[in-house]
């Protein structure tokens, strides 16, 4: 079964995307700058659509554009959003947190990691604040990663259930880094594709990388 999910910036197009085959959605804002985090009303509006058809939201958190790398301000105000979207019955949350490392020794060049302690604040203040945590998924922040196989073991030991991955931190995807991440992966998490995947590619994009979903906002088709 193709699992496919459906990029929804904001509203537009939601109420005909959850009329296809989508099985869920990442609610996003400002996808011109990879997507930020939504308003209540927007949230609660999309929750009440989607819900009423079946399929699930997964609510992006991430309060500002640019990097991954947050500081305690940044890390306040995705809490405070991924509580209100906990308490408010979204089916999922989609946080990628990094951290970094001063230069390597030789003068290489500074690594990047996952940020595991930003990723468990964030699950006791969803504990303790909403009683609940979401299912989580990494989102494209991934593909920056130093190692993308440590990235993964991380991932896993904070119980997330997907990454999402271009396999490049370029425009195009690149299925063959995807392949080795679901290779890697063995499994033990979905591994799904995105990045340029469309309605008119997304059969080559599963073959070519042993994926079985695919995640865009062209990923079903839309148009009259």
């Amino acid at each position: 079964m193709v699992v496919k999910e459906f990029c929804a910036d904001e509203l537009h197009g939601l109420e005909r995307a959850c009329q296809t085959d989508i099985t869920r959605i990442e609610l996003c804002s400002d996808l011109s700058v990879g997507g930020l985090q939504v308003h209540q009303a927007v949230l609660d509006r999309a929750l009440e659509i989607c819900h009423a058809q079946g399929k699930g939201v997964y609510a992006m958190v991430r309060n500002r554009p640019g990097d991954f790398f947050y500081n305690e301000h940044d890390l306040d105000a995705m809490e405070r959003f991924a509580v209100l979207a906990a308490q408010h019955g979204v089916d999922g949350l989609v946080f990628g947190p990094l951290g970094r490392w001063g230069a390597l020794e030789d003068g290489g060049a500074e690594q990047v990691s996952v940020d595991t302690a930003a990723i468990l604040r964030l699950k006791t203040r969803l504990l303790v604040e909403a009683g609940r945590i979401p299912e989580l998924v990494f989102h494209m922040a991934f593909d920056s990663l130093t190692d993308p196989e440590r990235g993964l073991e991380d991932i896993l030991e904070q119980g997330y259930i997907r990454i999402l991955t271009h396999g490049t931190t370029e425009t195009k995807i690149d299925t063959d880094s995807i392949k080795r991440t679901v290779d890697a992966a063995a499994g033990r998490i979905e591994i799904m594709a995105g990045g340029g995947v469309t309605f008119e590619n997304l059969a080559s994009v599963l073959e070519s990388t042993g994926a079985n979903s695919v995640h865009g906002t062209r990923i079903v088709d839309l148009s009259d």
